[in-house]
């Protein structure tokens, strides 16, 4: 019997990130990274999915070559800033005589928690499980077979614009790919470089991509709040063009060649030709200079960010700290700008294969690349684990075409 092959995509607005897994007993097998720039995706969200679809095209003939059955199971990412996340309880009274509590109970609780109002625009994404209450007693896991009169659900909701899903949807099918998840970005690229134990401490994932800075953020095993932020690492670029007066292509490579995220660690001296960048501008700069241009939007970012977290209760709480993954994590000093503005311990996610197993060493470096973290998030989602539990159960959309075993899988991050 041929091994089940899942596949990550990662639909982001510089590039599109492709994962190809195969699963055995439980863990994953990377088999395919590949990534290409990406086409009709704004600020985390398809604009243009026939243009994007010709790029998944592209990748998943790529991917199929490896495993003829790449496309059958595929995970996207959601990344579009148009979500909403709202906290939800569902309350059911235990039908059986006895009171012991059974899959239906649980399912009946759950299907409750989701019942919020939407407008009509607004399409249900996530209804994430943080507990179960078995009459008044909080914190319970797993509430199957214990006894009780009412089964309570505390749980998190997300939302997002519809249109955005379904341009999302369009063009992975236009790609080839059958879905079999749409997950939002900040929980998948979490699923990736948190462990269990760091999100009972309490942690937070910051998702630094190009045009956005997806965030979520954990404590005592359950998620506290998501977030996605129109900002990224085009912005810092953004930046540069106009304090340097060159063209936003040349603004990247110096930011890539020559950026740093703390100023002070720059050397003041050295300097920066533009002419050997471009023909229209001359003189010189210091890297310095560079650096306070891009610190100085990244402070803002990371308040941002810490504005965030103390909306949910948890500024400076968080005993693991923050997990920073995302291309602009690659960035020289910025867990130290992070650090400083968040008050927290930051680190750059140096490795992502704590749930993979390798078998091929020359894909060693694509599991410690924090660019790659949603697009293994998204592999990882298609694997049922020990964690997952009953809150699994009950879950049914209108527009995921899956079926009701893919569904199943998008209740625990």
């Amino acid at each position: 019997m041929s091994p089940h092959c899942i596949t990550g995509l990662d639909l982001g607005s510089d590039e599109v990130k492709l994962v190809l897994a195969e699963e055995h007993e439980g863990r994953l097998v990377p088999r395919l990274f590949l990534r290409e720039p990406s086409a009709g995706v704004r600020r985390g969200g398809v604009a243009e999915p026939n243009e994007l679809g010709l790029t998944i095209a592209r990748m998943m003939a790529e991917a199929t070559r490896v495993n003829k059955d790449a496309g059958r199971t595929v995970y996207v990412g959601i990344g579009t800033t148009q979500i909403a996340a709202q906290p939800s309880r569902g309350i059911v009274a235990v039908s059986r005589a006895d009171g012991e509590i059974g899959p239906d109970d649980i399912d009946r609780a759950v299907k409750a928690s989701q019942a919020i109002n939407l407008e009509k625009n607004r399409t249900l994404l996530h209804n994430v499980v943080r507990e179960f209450i078995v009459d008044g007693t909080a914190d319970v896991v797993d509430p199957l077979g214990l006894t009780g009169h009412r089964l309570e659900v505390s749980s998190i909701v997300i939302d997002a614009f519809a249109m955005q899903v379904k341009n999302t949807l369009r063009a992975a099918e236009l790609g080839g790919a059958r879905v079999s998840g749409m997950v939002l970005n900040s929980l998948a690229s979490a699923r990736a470089a948190l462990t269990k134990r760091r999100k009972q401490l309490g942690s937070a994932v910051v998702d630094l991509g190009a045009e956005t800075t997806c965030i979520s953020a954990w404590e005592d095993g359950k998620l506290v709040g998501v977030a996605h932020l129109p900002i990224g690492g085009a912005t810092l670029t953004h930046d540069l063009a106009i304090g340097l007066t060159v063209p936003v292509a040349v603004a990247e490579r110096i930011k890539r060649e020559h950026g740093s995220a703390d100023a002070k660690s720059a050397p003041a001296r050295d300097t920066v030709d533009l002419a050997t960048y471009t023909s229209d501008v001359g003189g010189k700069v210091t890297k310095r200079f560079i650096a306070d241009i891009i610190e100085a939007r990244l402070a803002e970012l990371f308040e941002m960010v810490g504005g965030e977290l103390e909306r949910w209760g948890c500024s400076g709480k968080l005993a693991e700290g923050v997990v920073l993954v995302g291309g602009g994590a690659r960035l020289p000093g910025i867990a130290d700008v992070a650090r400083r503005e968040l008050k927290l311990s930051v680190e750059v996610a140096r490795d992502l294969g704590e749930s993979w197993t390798l078998e091929t060493a020359h894909l060693a470096s694509e599991l410690r690349d924090p660019d790659y973290a949603t697009a293994l998030g998204l592999a990882l989602w298609g694997v049922t684990t020990d964690e997952d539990g009953p809150a699994k159960r009950g879950f049914s959309s209108g527009f995921l075409k899956g079926g009701p075993k893919g569904l199943l899988r998008w209740f625990l991050p």
